[in-house]
């Protein structure tokens, strides 16, 4: 255990994590974003145990659709630039979520490492990959499981890939499969590796699951498969002073895919038709993948977003920081978030009751929220601890042209995009909608 004086920190978030000009212009300088909920409660504890932001405690965003080799290129290196001309004589710390435990693993490991990281901290990174990604790599679509709840993660996760689905102008879906890999290289990244066992099965005429073997499925993930080798480990544990895993369990996960037997036997397609899941997993990325052999590494009982705050003790006890008896982890319980064009007049109310008003890029509500705009067209406004019920909300729009009508709503047991509406008022220049929807708890 590493003591006084601190260690400077550079901290890379995970996918969805950042969000600036660089990704989408008009959106300003770089932050979290929408994710500063998962994000923010992890840099004040840093900052209350001593750490200052950009002294000692830095912050790494980057355009995660990109592939790693020029994150590391664009991003990281200027950032390890930084900090040393901060911290001249120090080896710095790198403190990773998700993803961007990738991308750290990325530089260490590639012949232009500088051996300037002391520490490696990954949270909830993973490491052998993710069955989401091969979902998605595979079919253009993302992997819905309704019974997953309080999962913010996974609720950014879908907004963003909805704005800049917009922003973009990508349909999905399979048939557009190539430009969607082109747009989002960084999942292919992230597909799972040899080392994470077998991912999918068909089931057999008695109805049995039988797996099918990694030479025969269609992507692979050569990347991870290379970093992953033994001796690409040893060299890993060699190339810095200690490297920390933090994993979270006890929340169901996505462990597998099943394809269709007969289109898969006899035509040789994969037609994913349905998942199993584990509840060895953080929610987002399964235990297995996030630990790291033969490292040693921490388990705790959150979800992907949750662990990040709580890693708190964890980081605690790796560099001897000052203790803080009550650390206050922000679990953001409900959240509830709504994605339209800045130009639109929103109110949602439940039970008669105010919610939220929205017009002239003004919000006006009693719950904690934020409010990101995108570009010259979205606006993203997340409500922060809502409850559960029925919700009824009404849209003034000048887009007369109902199907170009761009409006999602996001929470739990909820995502749809203004089903179920109905026209109140439709003149040539604006029209007036109602809709209803239900949040789960």
């Amino acid at each position: 255990m590493r003591k006084n004086p601190k260690p400077p920190m550079i901290f890379l978030p995970g996918l969805m994590g950042s969000m600036g000009r660089d990704m989408i212009p008009g959106t300003g300088d770089w932050s979290f974003g929408v994710a500063r909920w998962i994000y923010k409660p992890l840099i004040d504890g840093l900052e209350q145990r001593g750490y200052v932001l950009n002294e000692d405690l830095f912050i790494c965003y980057y355009d995660w659709r990109k592939e790693s080799h020029e994150i590391v290129d664009r991003y990281l290196k200027p950032m390890l630039r930084k900090a040393k001309e901060k911290c001249p004589g120090q080896s710095i710390d790198i403190l990773c979520h998700s993803r961007g435990g990738i991308v750290a693993r990325s530089y260490i490991q590639s012949g232009e490492y500088d051996y300037d990281i002391g520490n490696l901290v990954m949270i909830g990174t993973p490491n052998a990959g993710a069955i989401d990604a091969y979902y998605f790599w595979s079919t253009g679509e993302m992997l819905n499981d309704p019974n997953q709840k309080d999962n913010l993660y996974d609720m950014i996760k879908r907004g963003y890939m909805w704005i800049l689905r917009k922003l973009l102008n990508i349909p999905w879906g399979i048939e557009n499969i190539h430009e969607i890999h082109q747009s989002f290289p960084a999942i292919q990244e992230m597909l799972p590796a040899l080392d994470y066992g077998d991912i999918l099965y068909y089931r057999n005429g008695f109805g049995d699951l039988k797996h099918i073997p990694r030479p025969w499925i269609r992507y692979h993930n050569f990347k991870l498969d290379e970093m992953n080798q033994a001796i690409a480990l040893r060299h890993l544990r060699n190339r810095v002073e200690g490297i920390h895993v933090i994993v979270g369990t006890n929340v169901e996960t996505n462990e597998c895919l099943l394809v269709d037997g007969k289109k898969f036997i006899y035509e040789n397609q994969e037609v994913i038709v349905d998942h199993t899941v584990t509840y060895k997993g953080d929610g987002t990325v399964t235990k297995n993948s996030a630990q790291l052999p033969p490292f040693d590494y921490y388990e705790i009982e959150k979800n992907h977003h949750q662990m990040v705050g709580a890693s708190l003790e964890i980081l605690q006890e790796i560099y001897g920081l000052d203790i803080i008896d009550s650390i206050e982890e922000d679990e953001v319980c409900e959240t509830l978030h709504f994605i339209f064009h800045y130009h639109h007049r929103l109110k949602i109310e439940k039970n008669g009751k105010l919610l939220l008003v929205y017009q002239d890029k003004k919000v006006n509500t009693e719950y904690e929220y934020i409010s990101e705009e995108f570009g010259e067209r979205y606006v993203w406004i997340a409500l922060k601890n809502i409850p559960g019920g029925i919700y009824t909300g009404e849209m003034i729009t000048k887009d007369t042209d109902l199907e170009k009508l761009d409006f999602i709503i996001i929470g739990n047991g909820v995502e749809e995009e203004l089903k179920g509406r109905e026209i109140l008022r439709q003149d040539r220049a604006s029209v007036q909608v109602t809709f209803t929807f239900e949040v789960t708890n």
